[in-house]
């Protein structure tokens, strides 16, 4: 038999696959054969793929099963619901509107997903990510068109988390300090301001939604002439990595100066963190700095 990383990794590959492909999630009668099949597996070695195959099926179907129960009930359709959160992302902009996805604070109202998509038409401003709001929102279940080879959006709204989608009736953005005690949201704020600082540092807004995705994984400032432009070029992969070409290049460069650094002598080699660390980050940003000038002269 192989190496047990290999077969144990091969075995989990083949049961999570084999969930996916099921119609349906099975229900809990399912723990009985798979019990037997640990009996069985402590007896005969032969049997213990078998057995890790069973458990990655049954733990995926059993977080698959989670998911799913966050959904809104089908019950709630179009009710309005008083929600407190925090906005769980950068909000996408289109003409008079912004799409954000919203992080439900608790407690929350029943059957209301802890994470929802929300449109806000004619929203204030100050609305940026880890931004606290209380809003009234008209929720549905997810869902979405699926055209066979096309975008499957309640796919999207499934594997991000979101248990409902809506719009805002009313809402009003809370002081910042309500959510100053949510380490998440003071996060998002930070990102929030390193984005604004980007933009404001370009002067050319192509530049600016280049060096955002790259520095920070964010693509909010992209625009449909955008994503054209990309797959026309064949560069649209080196954004959808969101920047990790960049953290790769400075994974590189810390470990080949530290390498390097350290067979100086001895008062010099204790600097070596401070030296491949400050490598690593000058490496970062002329990376992006370059592929973002690069890039942005591909548009016409």
């Amino acid at each position: 038999m192989p190496a047990p990383l290999v077969w144990i990794a091969a075995a989990w590959l083949v049961g999570s696959v084999a969930a996916h492909e099921l119609p349906e999630l099975p229900n809990a009668g399912w723990a009985v054969p798979l019990l037997l099949m640990a009996l069985l597996a402590l007896r005969y070695a032969l049997l213990r793929p078998l057995l890790v195959a069973a458990i990655a099926a049954a733990w995926t179907c059993w977080c698959a099963s989670g998911r799913l129960a966050e959904s809104l009930p089908a019950a709630a359709l179009g009710a309005d619901f008083e929600l407190a959160g925090t906005v769980a992302g950068f909000p996408i902009e289109a003409e008079g509107q912004i799409t954000f996805g919203f992080d439900v604070a608790a407690p929350r109202p029943p059957g209301v997903p802890p994470r929802v998509r929300l449109t806000w038409y004619d929203a204030p401003g100050g609305v940026g990510p880890g931004e606290p709001l209380v809003v009234t929102a008209r929720l549905r279940p997810p869902r979405g068109l699926h055209n066979p080879g096309g975008f499957d959006y309640e796919q999207w709204l499934l594997v991000n988390g979101y248990g409902a989608t809506g719009y805002v009736r009313a809402g009003a953005v809370r002081a910042t300090s309500d959510g100053d005690s949510n380490i998440e949201a003071r996060w998002r704020r930070f990102r929030g301001v390193l984005a604004e600082r980007i933009g404001a540092a370009s002067s050319d807004e192509d530049g600016a939604a280049l060096l955002t995705a790259l520095a920070l994984g964010e693509r909010f400032r992209f625009t449909e002439q955008h994503w054209a432009d990309f797959r026309r070029t064949g560069t649209s992969h080196l954004v959808a990595v969101s920047g990790m070409h960049v953290a790769l290049l400075g994974i590189v460069v810390f470990a080949l100066v530290r390498w390097t650094w350290l067979r100086l002598p001895v008062p010099l080699a204790s600097y070596d963190l401070e030296v491949a660390a400050s490598a690593s980050l000058l490496a970062i940003s002329s990376g992006g700095t370059l592929f973002a000038t690069s890039a942005s002269s591909t548009r016409p």
